[in-house]
């Protein structure tokens, strides 16, 4: 069942206003009204309606500067603003309503029914609106929902690697399962880097590369092996992260074992 909206009517004659109103509230949402334009400028920021109908002409503040006060504050910008006038009917006239940042403009007279129809369109909209941005918050919900159980099932899978090395005697096995565990590293770094871009889903070839390769030298380098980045600042995809990240782990994990063995403990990587 769709929730009621707010509609707010600012019209300073008050035989219009009250026919505007009378309109609205056969659309069975909530109504309020406002007889001035500083009154109603005060009335939509507090109340932050779903839908403005807003005369153009006003005597104390108009409705082109009302609408373009509304759309410039971050907190209001939301609201959709339908301008009706019966004096600037012109195409200038709904030009600058649209550039001032009204949502429709609507030329007066105009009959109950097609008003009543236009309200409806407005409504459709504004409700439609309003189901896609809380499909938007669920699914961001549900991202960082995933996002956090998979990096703490990285983490899980690392740390007992970590912990079955610890138990392992024979050098071989144990190397394997640390080079497993960095594996599982270069995976969580691909998975934490694609998720910070969920609306581009590449990730930078410098920052992951670059992350991934500070990892590895942290955990696995003599303390005398310095460490020499240099990556172009490129995308990538999934299908080509995770292969390169991948191969910069093997090709690091067998640099620090061989390359760098007890009777070569300085250098550069």
């Amino acid at each position: 069942m769709e929730s009621r909206l707010s509609i707010l009517c600012i019209d300073d004659d008050p035989d219009i206003r009250e026919a505007t109103v009378r309109v609205a509230r056969r659309s069975g949402h909530d109504v309020r009204q406002a007889a001035t334009g500083k009154e109603g400028l005060a009335l939509a920021i507090e109340t932050l309606p779903d839908i403005l109908l807003l005369d153009n002409v006003l005597p104390d503040l108009g409705g082109l500067e009302i609408a373009q006060r509304l759309k410039s504050d971050p907190k209001t910008a939301g609201i959709y603003i339908a301008i009706l006038s019966g004096t600037k009917i012109e195409s200038g006239d709904k030009v600058e309503g649209f550039e001032a940042g009204a949502d429709e403009y609507i030329a007066r007279p105009i009959p109950n029914r097609e008003l009543r129809a236009r309200l409806q369109a407005m409504i459709r909209l504004v409700q439609t609106e309003k189901r896609l941005r809380a499909s938007l918050r669920e699914r961001d919900f549900f991202l960082r929902e995933l996002n956090h159980r998979t990096r703490n099932n990285f983490a899980l899978a690392a740390s007992l690697l970590n912990l079955e090395a610890e138990h392992v005697a024979d050098a071989r096995g144990k190397a394997a399962l640390l080079d497993s565990r960095e594996r599982m590293k270069a995976l969580a770094m691909v998975h934490d880097q694609l998720f910070r871009g969920i609306s581009h889903p590449f990730v930078s070839a410098r920052k992951y590369l670059g992350d991934l390769a500070r990892s590895l030298h942290k955990a696995l380098a003599p303390s005398g092996v310095s460490l020499d980045i240099d990556v172009e600042e490129i995308d990538l995809n999934l299908r080509q992260a995770i292969p390169c990240g991948l191969i910069v782990n093997e090709l690091m994990t067998n640099a620090f074992k061989y390359a760098f063995a007890p009777e070569r403990r300085e250098g550069g990587l």
